[in-house]
């Protein structure tokens, strides 16, 4: 499960794990296979720029347009994922967080599944009301989701700019 939309509450909450597992990596580990980066530090600032790339046009392909965003990392998850046969797992999630809290949606980090969440929200279960609430209050304090163009030109990564759009991706 990659997202769930709460429409009573106009959010949209993406488990950037699953994401990245199911759509994610095998483009990304092709890029860095074609610039031959896979054995690269992922410190290396070519290794960094593919994986912000990858990971902000896989949340915009992702998304509702109308709806508030959300993203989910889990920091105990990313198990089965092949980048992980060239990458130190907790590096990933170190690089994850350092890229989504440049995004301007909300980002959470837990030790639970979207699945898990979704469940507990069919349940109607208290413990799920009160992560649901908490994500709206800091909605509420959070700024707008920016343009793939702006955040491409803001992190001065011009050159993915061209390929992102090269690739058909929402433009807004």
């Amino acid at each position: 499960m990659i997202k769930i939309n709460l429409k009573e509450y106009n959010i949209t909450i993406i488990d950037l794990n699953e994401l990245f597992i199911k759509k994610i990596a095998d483009e990304l580990m092709l890029d860095l296979q074609e610039y031959d980066l896979l054995s690269a530090n992922i410190a290396d600032v070519n290794v960094v720029n593919f994986f912000t790339h990858h990971i902000v046009k896989g949340i915009y392909e992702a998304i509702d347009r109308d709806q508030k965003i959300v993203i989910l990392l889990n920091t105990s998850g990313l198990n089965h994922c092949n980048i992980l046969e060239y990458f130190d797992k907790d590096s990933v999630i170190n690089l994850f967080k350092s890229i989504i809290d440049k995004i301007p949606p909300v980002s959470i980090n837990v030790s639970f599944s979207l699945k898990f969440l979704h469940k507990k929200i069919i349940a109607r279960n208290d413990e799920a009301l009160l992560i649901v609430n908490n994500i709206r209050a800091k909605l509420d304090k959070s700024k707008n989701i920016l343009n793939p163009v702006d955040l491409l030109k803001k992190k001065q990564l011009t050159w993915l700019e061209n390929h992102f759009f090269s690739r058909k991706v929402y433009i807004n």
